[in-house]
């Protein structure tokens, strides 16, 4: 709950920075929502003797509707039209969060894990302190020999471009920006691309099939969003081109990853299939396999001892 109300307070941040007041007063009666709940969780968690009232604020909340359509404020359309690929992705991610967390847990399962978290809160704060400890020695190396590391650029950048100055200069000053991967950048990237971008100055390149690094904060919606919003006909300012002959691969190859991905992915449009942009011989059109080996491993009840079993299984499309 804590990170959702984090997350709607620093987008409401963000709009307001940009000279977006209104459009950032449409997150006002989420974030008043968010922030009973989170105060309610916390009274639970810490008086025993107070959790019926917790549950009775938390009811309370949920007799209303939490969200509504969240769009630019009166006299912002343009503004936010510019930074809709970040807000959008941004606010539907911590919102599935929310409404995930709850239809998951009510409040007797919640009481529970609050006892259990109790019990793990010393090694909890002791692992935080460590943490901090690290990051103190980390960051007075790096002050020592005048370096940052790639996190620190990010971020500082981030600080400055808070600036409508310092976002103006940048905007005036790239003629063109070229974002390659762009499957692959996370909330703050897209931040600092919106910051210093124009309506006419940017090209994105990317496939989202292809996203490696949510370990990363990598989100791929980003993606997804930003190519919504490029195919609307409405949008004079952006097209989509779709790059989607693969000059690379064979066509049993092809055909296995469309496959793959009509059932992964929804929206697996004649857009997003790949096409064969060459003939390939016929003796090297192989069908592809997957083999996967499971390993099941029996421990003894001593423990002295253990037994390895494998078991194969293997997948291909028929052609």
């Amino acid at each position: 709950m804590d990170d959702t109300l984090h997350e709607a307070l620093g987008l409401h941040e963000y709009l307001t920075s940009l000279n977006m007041p209104n459009t950032a007063a449409k997150l006002d009666s989420e974030i008043e929502a968010f922030q009973t709940l989170a105060e309610a969780m916390k009274t639970a968690r810490d008086s025993d003797m107070s959790f019926d009232e917790a549950e009775e604020a938390v009811e309370e909340v949920f007799r209303n509707k939490i969200f509504g359509t969240f769009s630019y404020g009166a006299g912002e359309k343009q503004g936010y039209e510019s930074v809709s690929a970040y807000c959008k992705p941004r606010r539907e991610s911590y919102k599935k969060n929310f409404q995930s967390f709850f239809k998951e847990y009510n409040f007797a399962v919640l009481k529970t894990l609050f006892e259990e978290q109790a019990e793990t809160y010393k090694y909890t704060m002791y692992y935080l302190a460590l943490l901090k400890e690290f990051e103190n020695i980390y960051s007075a190396k790096k002050r020592e020999q005048g370096v940052i590391d790639y996190g620190d650029m990010e971020h500082i950048t981030a600080e400055i471009l808070k600036h409508e100055e310092a976002r103006k200069a940048l905007r005036e000053r790239f003629e063109f920006i070229f974002v390659d991967e762009y499957q692959d950048v996370n909330t703050l990237q897209e931040y600092l691309i919106g910051s210093v971008a124009r309506e006419d100055n940017v090209f994105k390149v990317g496939d989202v099939k292809q996203s490696i690094y949510k370990f990363r904060q990598a989100e791929p919606h980003i993606f997804e969003e930003t190519s919504r919003a490029y195919k609307d006909e409405r949008n004079d300012h952006a097209i989509q081109i779709n790059l989607n002959k693969n000059f690379r691969s064979n066509g049993a190859t092809i055909d296995y990853i469309n496959y793959v991905f009509s059932d992964l992915m929804s929206g697996y449009d004649d857009d997003e299939r790949l096409y064969q942009g060459l003939p390939g011989h016929a003796d090297f059109n192989l069908r592809p396999e997957v083999h996967i080996l499971l390993t099941e491993v029996d421990e003894d009840s001593e423990g002295g001892n253990s037994s390895v079993g494998y078991t194969a299984h293997s997948h291909s499309l028929e052609t």
